[in-house]
């Protein structure tokens, strides 16, 4: 669809980059998840959506280096490699062309549509020395940009919600599930000018057997 090199070609850049790095150099990854892509598939239609991203492709490789590789890994994520970096500054002034390149509406249909971008950066050898390892920081960072809403942001062990133990809670929850652990606490939402109750939410909690409430 955009001419672009796929999760697989990626992957295999990645890992010849890592190879070759010098010893006084990055490699950065970057994970870009755009915002409100759904919203032009469903409004204007999945043609639509597809121009889109075709014009997406064309301004990230307008920005970015020539040795610089840039993926689409699928639906409305793209992957930048940047073989060659001096460190973490020089990753993020990338990040922020990209963003900066996003900033001019994109013309469909006669509509000028503001699309933002989440973008989360993973070095090696700082991050990870492996690509696998690599992508999958460069995504949880791309998380925590997209939640705190700061454009992009930079791998960090602190900020890593995706830990083994956290898959393991998740795990855990079927079991929750069966051994009735979940119940459900309802609070009343009151209307402040009436003070009427217009609702309630419904807000379920788990007590946990070793971690507690």
């Amino acid at each position: 669809l955009t001419g672009l090199p796929n999760r697989t070609l990626f992957r295999e850049r990645l890992q010849q980059a890592i190879a070759a790095a010098p010893s006084n150099a990055s490699v950065a990854v970057m994970l870009m998840d755009l915002d409100r892509f759904k919203e032009v598939n469903d409004t204007l239609g999945h043609h639509n959506g597809d121009l889109l991203l075709q014009e997406i492709g064309t301004r990230l490789h307008n920005v970015l280096r020539h040795d610089d590789t840039v993926a689409r890994l699928g639906g409305d994520e793209f992957a930048i490699l940047l073989p060659n970096v001096p460190g973490p500054e020089a990753a993020a002034d990338a990040a922020e062309k990209v963003l900066e390149s996003l900033v001019q509406p994109l013309v469909l249909r006669d509509m000028a549509l503001d699309i933002g971008a989440s973008i989360g950066i993973a070095l090696f050898p700082r991050d990870a020395e492996d690509a696998d390892t690599l992508l999958q920081r460069a995504d949880v960072a791309m998380y925590v940009a997209k939640e705190s809403h700061t454009g992009y942001e930079l791998y960090s062990d602190e900020r890593n919600q995706y830990s083994a133990s956290r898959l393991a809670l998740v795990a855990e929850l079927r079991h929750a599930i069966q051994h009735k652990e979940l119940s459900v606490v309802y609070q009343p939402k009151a209307d402040l000018n009436s003070g009427h109750i217009a609702g309630v939410e419904a807000l379920l909690r788990w007590q946990h057997p070793r971690q507690g409430f």
